[in-house]
């Protein structure tokens, strides 16, 4: 019964042709036609893996210290643009940062991920190779290094501070501050970076012996 249907869609659509066809293109007669498809098919994940990378990579030629988790190139100087790479190689998995705690759950869900951009200018170089406090009191600052600004201003939200979070000379997390624009003048960054930077480390130091953060960095 199946293969009398089988035989009635083939009379009618010509499928086992196609389908012949298509397999003689991908397993070609003659092994010689393979090395040009395998080269067309890395070609492919080249421009996939290039076009992905793009979208992360910071493409400055300014001079960076590499503090990260790869041992043999720590404390080197390089290019902004090799450090990022080296970053998102080692310490940011598949470029992305998971968010640790949320008092927002609803717009920004704990466990939730959300992609790292490397070019982003002046906040992955200041939290990520410079590891300093990043501040932004406008919304049209934020929107300058965030994709998601436009959610953030929908919440009535303006200025935000990222504090990086360092432990052995490798930045573990970051803990992320919003208020209204404006807020966030120099006496309340330094109280929220001396006020939260100890407790902060105790709790990731903790995180990292119980339950290590292979798959990406908290924020």
């Amino acid at each position: 019964m199946v293969e009398r249907m089988l035989r009635w869609f083939d009379d009618r659509l010509g499928t086992s042709h196609f389908a012949r066809s298509a397999l003689n293109k991908i397993f070609p007669d003659n092994w010689s036609f393979m090395l040009g498809e395998i080269a067309f098919y890395c070609f492919i994940v080249l421009v996939l893996t290039g076009t992905y990378i793009t979208f992360f990579f910071h493409p400055s030629a300014q001079d960076a210290v590499y503090h990260g988790s790869y041992a043999p190139l720590r404390g080197l100087h390089m290019s902004a643009a090799y450090e990022s790479a080296i970053h998102l190689s080692f310490d940011v998995r598949a470029g992305l940062v998971r968010r640790a705690y949320s008092s927002r759950p609803v717009e920004y869900p704990s466990s939730g991920t959300k992609p790292l951009r490397g070019n982003t200018g002046d906040w992955f170089e200041t939290v990520f190779t410079r590891r300093e406090v990043f501040v932004a009191n406008t919304i049209g600052e934020i929107a300058k290094v965030f994709p998601d600004h436009e959610l953030i201003g929908s919440m009535g939200l303006g200025s935000v501070v990222n504090l990086p979070i360092v432990l052995e000379g490798e930045l573990v997390a970051t803990i992320n501050l919003l208020d209204a624009a404006g807020h966030y003048t120099p006496e309340k960054v330094e109280a929220a970076r001396s006020g939260l930077a100890i407790p902060a480390r105790l709790c990731c130091a903790l995180a990292l012996r119980f339950e290590p953060m292979t798959s990406s960095s908290p924020t």
